[in-house]
């Protein structure tokens, strides 16, 4: 699921000299330090590190996304956000639910304030921070939902 996410977005970001990184790079998060790994990260800056503890982590994601699982699902969606919501240049969170075509979308909208949005079936996300859309079923496309191992 994060590789087609990638892939649906990296199609559309990589001519505005955006950058899209997977779930293998640590984020700085000033509130649940020294870092996490969000299963996606975006911006369309230039990537700025810090390297606490020796390790290199970015400090300025735009957008951060999450491939929830019934394990993680419930600090993915509650804990995680208000910590995220540390980062500074943080604008964009999206969950995406395990077993349906479901999208959820957070989008800032002042200091305190966020939109949230839920996207299903036939529907067509706007990313604001990086300029791109994404179809639902085209992001679920060919994933078996009979299949806890789906994602």
């Amino acid at each position: 699921m994060e590789l087609r996410l990638a892939q649906l977005l990296d199609e559309q970001i990589e001519k505005r000299g955006c950058t899209l990184f997977s779930s293998n790079l640590r984020v700085k998060v000033p509130k649940l330090p020294p870092y996490r790994y969000p299963d996606l990260s975006a911006l369309c800056d230039k990537p700025e590190f810090e390297e606490p503890s020796g390790l290199l982590c970015l400090t300025n994601p735009m957008l951060l996304g999450e491939i929830l699982s019934p394990s993680t699902e419930a600090f993915d969606r509650g804990e995680k956000f208000p910590h995220y919501k540390s980062i500074p240049s943080f604008r964009e969170y999206l969950l995406l639910a395990p077993g349906r075509k479901n999208l959820t979308h957070d989008l800032k909208q002042s200091e305190c304030s966020w939109l949230q949005t839920e996207y299903d079936v036939g529907a067509t996300l706007h990313l604001v921070t990086l300029d791109c859309t994404i179809n639902i079923d085209a992001l679920y496309d060919g994933i078996n939902f009979e299949s806890e191992t789906s994602f």
